[in-house]
Parts: structure tokens; sequence; C-alpha cells
């Protein structure tokens, strides 16, 4: 988010996410530095930990994670989720 936006905040961020069925982050990503739960709103999708994989198949269903922990992602069907974050960057990389 740009600066200035009023979603931008030092202490959460918030992201919708509509991800078709297919779309995927194949490769983990393991540096991250903040805590995240992601929420299904509808769809299917799978969250991989580490080594570990949660599915995610009605509304409401949820994964966390803390810093450091590898994650990827796999939208199975056509998916909306729901992303918090934090803390969250003062500024985009």
């Amino acid at each position: 988010m740009p600066k200035g936006d009023l979603r931008l905040s030092s202490e959460v961020e918030i992201k919708w996410g509509v991800h078709r069925a297919g779309e995927e982050r194949a490769t983990p990503q393991g540096d991250e530095v903040r805590t995240t739960v992601i929420l299904l709103v509808s769809g299917r999708f799978r969250i991989t930990l580490d080594s570990e994989d949660w599915v995610l198949t009605a509304p409401g269903d949820y994964a966390m994670w803390g810093p450091g922990t590898g994650h990827s992602w796999h939208a199975e069907e056509d998916s909306q989720v729901i992303t918090v974050r934090w803390p969250s960057p003062e500024e985009s990389p």
C-alpha cells in the first residue's frame, strides 16, 4: 500500500485475495517476519506450512503461522481469502 494510505499501519495488514483455480505460490516463502492468519471466504485453498498441508474447504476455515515458517499456497478452486498479518511493515517492499 502506498505511503499515506489509510489502510497502511505498522500494527496490522489486511488483504482481500481473489485467486483463480490453479494459481499458486509454488516456492515456499520462509523469510517472513510477521504472524499470519489466512481465512477462507469461498472456494478450496491449500496452504503448505513447512512440510504439512492444510486444506481450507468451508467458509471460515483458517490457517495461522508465525515468523520464519515456510509457506506456500495453491488455489484448488476459484477462491477468495482474507489475509491478516502483524506487525505490518511501514512501507511495501
